[in-house]
């Protein structure tokens, strides 16, 4: 699957550490966020629906994060999804 610009922009922003930077997991989704614009957001939003859907099994959606900029690794799907349902919630 190709990459998606704005899923590449979001993971980015999952570099080490940047847990540590904010005392919820709130704060930390809302910087994820923050970038984007409402377009965007929809563009992301779409995105995530996708990828966290029952079309895409748990290595399939833990290729496409370790694949990505991100620092944070997953060794399970069901975090990851969680937490990507989490972002997509809040777009």
């Amino acid at each position: 699957m190709a990459t998606h610009p704005e899923f590449d922009e979001l993971t980015e922003r999952f570099f080490q550490d940047v847990d540590l930077i904010f005392s919820t997991e709130a704060e930390l989704l809302e910087f994820v966020i923050e970038p984007f614009s409402q377009e965007r957001r929809l563009s992301l939003r779409d995105y995530l629906s996708l990828i966290t859907s029952d079309d895409f099994d748990g290595k399939e959606l833990l290729d496409i994060w370790n694949d990505s900029k991100a620092h944070w690794l997953f060794h399970s799907a069901p975090p990851l999804r969680l937490l990507l349902n989490n972002i997509r919630d809040r777009l």
